[in-house]
């Protein structure tokens, strides 16, 4: 006699934002790790809707955040990702940034932690953003 079991497991990203994770998925997104990379919804694809995505992206001690951008298009002004020193929304402000004219420059935090909060409204889609972290030692 054969027996067979089956599992399903439900697994959830937590490093990605997506139109399938819940709003309370989206609004906490930790990343522990030395690199990797965050993006808009769907990036490479066209983003539309509404949706909040909030990243805490925390490197090892000793280390400090370098976020650099490889593309970055956005709808419109209302379509903003805002980046802060720290863990929070009440942290330093380090930038924020909209539209599709130029790359945002490369972003060193001076501690172990950068918050990133992209917001898109429902007026329009485009392809959004697509960025590199690492744990650096040196930088701006």
């Amino acid at each position: 006699m054969y027996i067979y079991y089956f599992s399903l497991l439900y697994f959830v990203d937590r490093t990605t934002c997506s139109y399938d994770n819940s709003a309370s998925v989206n609004a906490d997104i930790h990343v522990k790790s030395t690199k990797g990379e965050i993006s808009s919804p769907g990036y490479p694809h066209l983003y539309s809707g509404q949706i909040t995505c909030i990243w805490t992206i925390k490197v090892p001690r000793g280390f400090k955040v370098k976020l650099t951008f490889t593309e970055f298009k956005l709808n419109s002004s209302a379509d903003y990702l805002e980046v802060h020193e720290g863990s929070s929304s009440l942290s330093p402000l380090m930038g924020t940034f909209a539209g599709s004219f130029n790359l945002p420059p490369d972003l060193y935090t001076s501690g172990r932690t950068m918050w990133l909060k992209f917001t898109i409204d429902s007026s329009g889609s485009a392809k959004g953003f697509h960025a590199l972290f690492s744990a650096v030692t040196s930088g701006r």
